[in-house]
């Protein structure tokens, strides 16, 4: 059993694009704040919302770049566990043996397979300090730190949970509705 799901690449694409046009109007933003004088703000707070769009998105068009061009799979499920790429909290390799359940949570209108382990806390003491904040947020939003979405895979929300399902039955992993 070997399922690979890659990055859907029109998203990524996409997303792409709108952090270039992002960071185009930052730079334009500090390089000529006078052209934005419709808005009746200071220059100086033009500046600092330009350095802003341009650090933000800048830095998120290389993760974006990065997960486009990289050549690794999105999600990979196989005999020795769960390897999901497609978010920016990377687990790395989930082993059958930490997975205790599977289950589905709606949250902003996307629909997320959730990865119940058995050593949260492991995991936790693992992470750097950054790392580690992201997952606690995870936790109070999802209540697992592994969350994985397929907004961004080659692969129907439905179909997603679908293989999880069977996966969790091939595996005698309950998949909690």
């Amino acid at each position: 059993m070997k399922h690979e799901i890659p990055f859907n690449k029109t998203r990524y694409s996409l997303a792409a694009i709108f952090c270039v046009a992002l960071v185009t109007i930052g730079i334009f933003m500090v390089l000529q704040p006078e052209n934005f004088d419709v808005i009746s703000v200071d220059y100086t707070f033009l500046l600092q919302i330009g350095i802003f769009l341009s650090i933000l998105f800048g830095a998120s068009l290389i993760f974006v770049l990065f997960k486009l061009f990289n050549g690794s799979m999105g999600l990979t499920i196989d005999h020795e566990g769960i390897t999901d790429n497609a978010g920016g909290l990377k687990f790395g390799l989930i082993s059958w043996t930490n997975i205790t359940a599977f289950s589905m949570k709606k949250h902003v209108g996307n629909t997320f397979i959730l990865i119940h382990i058995n050593n949260e806390d492991e995991v936790l003491n693992s992470l750097g300090k950054v790392k580690r904040r992201l997952v606690q947020e995870n936790m109070k939003t999802f209540e697992t730190p592994i969350a994985i979405s397929a907004t961004m895979l080659k692969i129907k929300a439905d179909d997603l949970v679908a293989l999880f399902k069977s996966v969790g039955q091939e595996k005698g992993i309950e998949f909690r509705d």
